[in-house]
């Protein structure tokens, strides 16, 4: 006889709860709840934010274990000479009160463009997740490159001119992917339309008034989901009292790379947003050199480099080819977005570095992009 094996039922769709502000008068309670939490979840929601065309629709908060969920419609609750307005921006920009979210870049963007002022003591959970893979998590070096076969293909992981250059490189990866990974839970999920509206590439549905319930939902249930996803790696030490203080400064030169609505503009197309920064992940020291691509201040590590060695005596001094083979210009030409100089009349026995950051490089050759780099004496 045939064993049969029941089925195990789903569990009940989590519902999660909220209170949607409208005005002026529901912001005392909002703040109240919020400073007596041992952190706050926070996320953003709008029209392109982050970008020109960027307008900030949503603030959404949470306290600690997502009891309390407020979002904030910021249409109508925006004048920042409001006093209860300025109170709820003050506690935003506390660095002794801990702000958790999720790749929090364009919502750093969106709230200072709109309101002036800068999150502080902000923990990005996008940031933790790279930063435990190799350690608390014990990642191998494939699993890393499987990422990047994922983003790029296989052909820029055989490319034995790109490959050195990705010997550090980390894809970051979404909320709910990794809220699936890691099977943080399993009744709660992103709202499938909402999600397919987002992939359309037209996000004004943001700004409709009234909002639809399921918009208003689905903010919601961001919150609930990066307050379970913080739980579930502070209890899996993806975040100790050890890691916690370099996370946090990671996290703030994370958010910090884009304080405009047209940062990113000089490096839009390439892709390089889905890879964390090497300024994040390597801490800074005191010499950096400027991406003429990104225009970021970076280590001296975050560039492709070498060493020409002296000539002898009435010999020739050897010059370097263009970096990266076939297809990048040598750095002479006007035409490049960026502003650092590649100096001809250098010393014997320099060390030189390329003009643009490997992250840049590595892109744009992905993405047949053409782009001016050239050597710069270091």
């Amino acid at each position: 006889m045939a064993t049969t094996v029941a089925a195990v039922p789903k569990p009940a769709p989590l519902e999660v709860k909220y209170t949607f502000v409208q005005n002026y008068n529901q912001l005392p309670k909002v703040i109240s709840r919020l400073s007596s939490s041992s952190h706050i979840l926070i996320d953003c929601e709008g029209q392109n934010i982050g970008t020109p065309t960027g307008i900030l629709s949503l603030i959404s908060v949470g306290t600690a274990d997502s009891k309390d969920i407020f979002v904030i419609d910021v249409l109508r609750v925006r004048d920042r000479t409001h006093p209860q307005v300025q109170r709820f921006l003050r506690l935003l920009e506390d660095p002794s009160v801990l702000k958790v979210i999720w790749d929090g870049r364009m919502d750093h963007v969106e709230i200072f463009m709109t309101f002036g002022v800068k999150i502080r003591g902000v923990l990005d959970l996008q940031v933790v997740e790279v930063m435990s893979r190799e350690g608390v998590r014990g990642e191998r070096d494939y699993q890393r490159r499987g990422r990047f076969r994922k983003m790029f293909g296989n052909g820029a992981l055989k490319d034995s001119t790109l490959r050195p250059l990705m010997r550090d490189f980390h894809a970051v990866t979404g909320l709910q992917g990794i809220v699936n990974q890691e099977k943080i839970v399993m009744n709660l999920a992103k709202d499938a339309e909402v999600v397919a509206m987002h992939k359309d590439g037209n996000s004004s549905f943001w700004l409709t008034r009234p909002l639809p319930s399921n918009l208003l939902k689905y903010a919601a249930a961001d919150i609930k989901l990066v307050g379970l996803t913080y739980d579930h790696f502070v209890q899996h030490k993806w975040i100790t009292a050890e890691t916690f203080p370099r996370l946090l400064a990671q996290s703030t030169r994370y958010l910090q790379r884009y304080t405009s609505r047209g940062d990113r503009e000089e490096t839009e197309g390439l892709g390089s947003m889905r890879i964390i920064p090497l300024d994040v992940v390597y801490d800074t020291e005191q010499k950096q050199y400027e991406c003429q691509l990104c225009l970021h201040m970076l280590n001296l590590c975050c560039f492709e480099t070498l060493r020409i060695p002296s000539a002898p005596p009435n010999n020739r001094r050897p010059q370097p080819s263009p970096p990266h083979g076939p297809g990048f210009r040598d750095g002479q030409g006007q035409k490049g977005r960026g502003r650092t100089a590649v100096r001809q009349d250098a010393a014997l026995n320099e060390t030189r570095r390329s003009s643009c950051c490997r992250v840049c490089v590595v892109c744009a050759k992905v993405k047949g992009v053409d782009i001016d780099v050239g050597w710069v004496v270091v």
